[in-house]
């Protein structure tokens, strides 16, 4: 009896497999031995496995958005015409302009790859900063209670002078005085994607991810203006100089208009928060967005929205539900320069 093992044990070890389709990706990584060949490294995430795999995924539905945006449309009678065959939506938070990420949404914007943007407030004046003055490279453990005495600021490892905001500070108020003016003299009614329109004229610096919106019309929309440096400097400014008012109302029917008169829409999110729900919820208004790309690092078991995975946000409308959406779980700064380099700038070499 020693000398056999246990038939339950043989039966549940050895239990025989179902068979699986032929057409099934097989898992392979990339082979090393064939030289260092990054399109072809990129390629094998696809059949890599875990984050990888998602990568890939995340890579063929950007691209299949990318696709079908060339196909030449018909302007729709509605209030926001497109002439594309499929509106991509960009989103972000300000973490990513901070970062070096911003110079992959610069090239974005600079060759109108995107047709909106929402970010928040620090997505906003952290490019504009960035065009008067550096951020630089830190380290997570530096104390707080150092560097609040030495006037730096931290933004996990990177580091962000006082200076910075002072600098910005002379630069806006003489806009803020100037949109002022418009709006008692010639009635102009400011938004706050008109403003960030104007501050991307007003730069003036091909750095810019806001200047090269403004250059290409792509509207920028931050329904949470206020939220950072940008509402300091609307509240300093509204004692110095009262009365500028910025209308969400009229903002947020632009946003919906966005998607509800496009033909088709892609959603490319990166980062969780306001960014992620107000494309998602702007994609409700036409039943839901046929591509759809998220990358974060949030997880779903709080029930928070950043953190939620495609699925959920099918359930509410605003996927569609004959979608194949991608959740990458990672910081974009590792994978979306990647995603990048092999979904729009293929693209544009092509």
């Amino acid at each position: 009896m020693a000398d056999h093992a246990p038939s339950v044990a043989m039966e549940a070890v050895l239990k025989p497999s179902c068979s699986l389709p032929e057409d099934m990706l097989k898992i392979r990584g990339y082979d090393f031995n064939q030289g260092v060949d990054y399109p072809a490294l990129l390629k094998s995430y696809t059949t890599t496995g875990f984050q990888g795999s998602s990568l890939g995924l995340a890579i063929q539905e950007i691209n299949r958005m990318i696709e079908k945006r060339l196909e030449p449309v018909e302007a729709s009678e509605g209030e926001c015409p497109h002439k594309t065959g499929c509106t991509i939506f960009l989103g972000y938070t300000s973490n990513l302009i901070s970062s070096g990420v911003r110079e992959s949404i610069r090239y974005l914007a600079q060759h109108k790859m995107v047709d909106v943007i929402v970010t928040t407030a620090g997505g906003i004046e952290e490019d504009l900063i960035k065009c008067l003055a550096h951020t630089y490279l830190g380290e997570f453990s530096l104390p707080g209670k150092e560097l609040r005495l030495k006037g730096i600021n931290r933004i996990g490892n990177l580091l962000v002078p006082n200076d910075n905001y002072c600098k910005f500070e002379d630069w806006l108020m003489p806009i803020l005085d100037q949109m002022l003016l418009e709006q008692n003299t010639e009635g102009t009614r400011w938004t706050p994607s008109k403003m960030i329109h104007r501050l991307g004229k007003e730069i003036n610096n091909t750095d810019s991810v806001y200047y090269w919106a403004y250059k290409n019309n792509i509207p920028v929309f931050s329904p949470a203006i206020t939220d950072g440096s940008l509402g300091d400097m609307i509240y300093f400014h509204s004692f110095k100089n009262p009365g500028l008012i910025l209308d969400i109302v009229e903002d947020i029917r632009r946003m919906n208009s966005q998607a509800v008169f496009a033909k088709r829409t892609g959603m490319i999110i990166l980062g969780g928060g306001l960014v992620k729900h107000h494309i998602a919820n702007a994609n409700l208004m036409r039943n839901g967005a046929d591509y759809s790309v998220y990358v974060n690092t949030g997880q779903e078991f709080d029930g928070s929205d950043s953190g939620a995975r495609p699925d959920e946000a099918v359930s509410w409308g605003k996927i569609r539900t004959d979608a194949k959406p991608v959740k990458v779980y990672a910081d974009a700064t590792l994978v979306f320069p990647l995603i990048v380099a092999e979904t729009f700038a293929q693209h544009a070499t092509s």
